[in-house]
């Protein structure tokens, strides 16, 4: 195996230099020198240092400069803004002259989705009530965080808690939690194909009273939102 050597950069002496100044200067027919060696060398370590000293300086000014930059935020503001009963939609505006990197938002605990609509301009639509909180992040890694307390949602249909059969009639007990159920939208599908409509319906109660019928059929239950229900009854 070969062995690595390093060469050293060859040093002129300060004696050495100076004679050699001096030949070049007889050679030349010019005056003699008549500056040290030792002055001309510290003159020309204090260009190169003065030189070094300059950069470093345009460099701490550069970086001076881009401190506002490396710590501007975007502004955010959120609004609610149309959707449908039941459903609303937030809009989210972001503004900022630093590139917006990603927008994100969640609720208790669980991401949403965010659809961006124009430059700065941002939809959210929650799947639940509670508090969203929207995170705008910048290409600098500044990041503002609001949060919009949501209480309209509503995407789940009545809930049916209860059934019996009174006489020659059928009692449905429902639950909805957030809206009203349409009580006179509710209606039925018998196995012919023919609507059947309740005999009666108590809305402090949230009762519904149906003719017990011979035969299956499908029973449709929305609330205000345009949620429905539907439940299969059978009859054997």
């Amino acid at each position: 195996m070969g062995r690595l050597f390093t060469r050293k950069k060859p040093e002129l002496s300060q004696t050495a230099a100076s004679q050699m100044l001096s030949n070049i200067f007889d050679a030349c027919e010019y005056e003699a020198n008549q500056v040290p060696m030792e002055v001309l060398v510290s003159y020309a370590r204090y260009r190169r240092e003065r030189y070094f000293l300059r950069w470093g300086i345009v460099v701490l000014l550069v970086l001076f400069l881009m401190l506002p930059v490396l710590f501007v935020t975007p502004e955010v503001t959120i609004s609610e803004q149309g959707g449908s009963p039941g459903q609303p939609i937030l809009q989210v505006e972001a503004h900022s002259w630093m590139p917006i990197d990603r927008v994100t938002a969640v609720t208790g605990g669980y991401s949403l989705p965010v659809y961006e609509m124009s430059n700065g301009v941002y939809q959210i639509i929650p799947d639940r009530n509670g508090i969203v909180t929207v995170t705008v992040v910048l290409k600098n890694q500044q990041y503002t965080q609001q949060e919009f307390l949501v209480e309209d949602v509503d995407v789940d249909p009545p809930v049916l808690v209860g059934s019996r059969r009174v006489d020659d009639n059928l009692e449905l007990l429902f639950q909805e939690e957030d809206g009203k159920i349409d009580y006179a939208g509710i209606y039925a599908v018998d196995n012919q194909g023919q609507t059947v409509y309740p005999l009666s319906y108590d809305e402090k109660r949230c009762l519904v009273v149906f003719a017990y019928p011979n035969d299956s059929m499908n029973i449709f239950v929305s609330d205000e939102y345009g949620n429905v229900l539907q439940l299969v009854l059978t009859i054997n």
